[in-house]
């Protein structure tokens, strides 16, 4: 088991410390070379420990050169430039989100120069599109945005995670002719499936809750319905994952048994024609279900145990774990970025860890009582990892959950939605409705919030529930292990993370600007009224590349805010305030110096944006950035500030100065052409 550990270990490093092409060659070449090394040692020497260490290093340094080629494909693999009404070919690789103002899809590129790439394409909700079917396209392409959802889910990942290259604006459409490859084939199935359902539950509460368990498609899902989820810990129950194919395929296992036992005995062994079709079952289910990651994770971990039943093989569960793990890692070493990769394996580790350890003598609501308080144990940590926070009904909510949401209505839900008969549907769908009403009240208690805990207390959190679930004649173990577990709350607040903002400033005169935290969008515009629509022309590309249909808050002369509302409403982005009414926004306090000047400061940094106005309350006060997307004022007092960053838009008026202030920075020739020639700016303020 040690060398898968080691092949595991060098995928998870080459993922985060990617190497250029070159030292990826070298590598290998060290790798290789130690690995024949350790081989001829065998044959002359007899000093195992040698030979073991030099065979783990190559296995480390082999599996980390793979794990960086397979990232440097992909990152070769994005689009790097904007493209302009491209004309190319293509179809649907996945269902269409509808969002609030347009819809979204992913479309594999068949033509052209991006052939074989997948976009994440938006359009307007009066355009239909089909799945299989052919289809010319006329698009906007953009890159990706490196630092989109900051603080938050992170939609680059999941991008990259999809192999999705770049996204891209729709302008037309032309149908070309159907498509009956396979992808576009099992696309189609679980669209129109998914479409059928969203029809015939659509007026009942849960609707999206249903498709989700039938498809693995949650975008149906409203964010109430997901805080609440959260706010339980019953998340697990929503998305596609081991516990939904292993308990499918178990009934479908059960009932391939049951037509067996009525027929004559084949010369093949009945356990192996119900293990090679609950394989086939479980790939289909794994399919119409997305084929995300948790759930790949459990067919692997099937088939592994098929191959072993057939082979009549016994494998301790925590190999059969680490050859799962391996398994998924090699097939997609990006893995490692998944939030719900970590819980599937941390929870499956767990579990299988605690069935070993059982009693089994012990009373069978004692084990299930146990079982599920190491179930709670181990995404505590976790939760407050990545989201510094963690349900405190979920061990109750998780008893009413797993056996009636999870056991009863996965299966039922899929078996109803398969055989398309209406009044069942709706009937299963009502049903759903009164199971989910006790997670309703549950949903009442507060969610416990703290600090973000540091990697090592995570894992000094873990070590103790490993001692916890472990039987060990170690007096006093419990206490331990409670101490250890324990720590994951004491964090002190000199480690609290200040918020951040992304401000990307767009250089023309027409002063426009996006400001962005985990949470809000807010547009800075200060243009001449002739020129709003122009100005807004420049940002709204930018906005719809990002997926972003809501500005939560707008920043701008007053008499230009209807028809900047007006003009956004026609491209489908709505505006919620029109003014800025927030003074702290995730993490990041904004003082409104005037209309169309703000202060901007978080824990460590001060960044003033504004149109060159100078107020007392920044007189003498140190900062950071200033960002003038229209330098249209007297800016006088800007040049003779401390700042350690200046980006300024300017006028023909302003253009002496700006190159005087230039002159007498520290930078290079070179330097001071970029900054010439600069087109767009994007500022991280942490």
């Amino acid at each position: 088991m040690i060398y898968y550990l080691a092949l595991c270990s060098g995928l998870i490093i080459g993922q985060i410390y990617s190497l250029t092409l070159n030292h990826i060659i070298i590598l290998l070449f060290n790798s290789f070379g130690l690995f024949a090394l350790a081989n001829w040692l065998k044959f002359t020497i007899n000093r195992k420990a040698l030979i073991l260490t030099l065979t783990i290093i190559s296995i480390i340094g082999l599996s980390v050169s793979y794990s960086s080629f397979r990232n440097n494909i992909r990152v070769e693999n994005q689009v790097t430039v904007p493209i302009t009404k491209l004309s190319t070919s293509g179809y649907l690789t996945s269902p269409i989100k509808q969002n609030t103002n347009s819809n979204q899809v992913n479309i594999k590129i068949t033509s052209g120069s991006l052939s074989d790439k997948t976009l994440a394409l938006n359009y307007p909700k009066n355009i239909t599109l089909k799945p299989a079917t052919e289809y010319k396209f006329i698009i906007n392409v953009y890159p990706l945005n490196k630092t989109n959802n900051i603080d938050g889910f992170n939609l680059e990942n999941y991008y990259l995670a999809n192999n999705i290259s770049a996204t891209a604006q729709l302008i037309d459409r032309q149908e070309l002719k159907p498509n009956q490859s396979i992808t576009a084939t099992i696309n189609a199935t679980r669209s129109n499936l998914i479409t059928y359902l969203r029809t015939t539950t659509s007026d009942y509460k849960y609707s999206g809750f249903f498709i989700a368990l039938a498809t693995g498609y949650q975008s149906d899902i409203p964010k109430s319905q997901w805080d609440m989820f959260q706010r339980t810990g019953i998340n697990h129950i929503v998305s596609i994952s081991g516990l939904h194919l292993t308990l499918v395929t178990g009934f479908f296992m059960l009932l391939v048994s049951m037509i067996l036992k009525r027929v004559k005995p084949t010369r093949v062994p009945h356990q192996i024609i119900i293990g090679f079709s609950a394989i086939i079952f479980a790939i289909f289910y794994a399919l119409l279900a997305g084929f995300g990651i948790p759930i790949q994770r459990a067919l692997y971990l099937l088939t592994i145990s098929f191959y072993l039943t057939i082979n009549r093989k016994y494998l301790p569960i925590l190999y059969q774990l680490v050859i799962c793990l391996t398994t998924s890692l090699l097939i997609d070493p990006f893995a490692i970025f998944s939030i719900g990769f970590w819980f599937s394996y941390v929870l499956i580790a767990g579990i299988m860890l605690n069935i070993t350890q059982r009693d089994t003598q012990s009373n069978k609501y004692k084990i299930a009582l146990r079982m599920q308080l190491v179930i709670v144990l181990l995404g505590i940590p976790l939760s407050l990892y990545y989201f510094s926070k963690v349900s405190l009904i979920s061990a109750i909510a998780n008893l009413w959950a797993v056996p009636i949401l999870g056991t009863i209505f996965t299966p039922t839900v899929l078996i109803t939605a398969i055989l398309h008969i209406d009044w069942l549907i709706k009937f299963v769908a009502q049903s759903l409705n009164c199971a989910l009403y006790p997670i309703e009240l549950f949903a009442n208690v507060n969610m416990y919030s703290q600090i973000k805990p540091n990697l090592a207390t995570v894992l000094l959190a873990y070590l103790g529930i490993v001692l916890f679930i472990v039987r060990l004649p170690i007096k006093h173990k419990n206490i331990f292990a409670s101490l250890l577990i324990s720590s994951i709350f004491f964090t002190t607040n000199s480690k609290i993370k200040s918020g951040t903002a992304k401000i990307t400033t767009f250089s023309n005169s027409n002063g426009v600007a996006l400001i962005q935290t985990r949470d809000n969008n807010i547009l800075y515009i200060d243009s001449e009224s002739n020129n709003v629509t122009y100005a807004l022309n420049s940002v709204i590309p930018n906005l719809q590349a990002q997926g972003i249909n809501q500005i939560q808050y707008l920043i701008s002369n007053d008499k230009q805010n209807e028809s900047i509302i007006d003009y956004l409403s026609s491209n489908r982005i709505s505006v919620l305030q029109p003014k800025l009414v927030a003074n702290y926004l995730n993490g990041v306090n904004f003082t409104k110096l005037n209309d169309l000047s703000i202060v901007l400061k978080n824990k460590t940094e001060t960044t003033y944006i504004g149109d060159c106005s100078k107020s007392e309350e920044i007189h003498n006060q140190k900062l950071d950035y200033i960002i003038i997307p229209r330098a249209n004022k007297n800016c006088d007092w800007v040049f003779n500030t401390k700042a350690n960053n200046l980006i300024i838009n300017g006028n023909s008026k302003s253009q002496s100065k700006i190159e005087r202030f230039m002159s007498n920075l520290n930078l290079d020739a070179q330097s001071q052409q970029n900054i010439s020639n600069a087109t767009s700016n994007t500022l991280i303020v942490k």
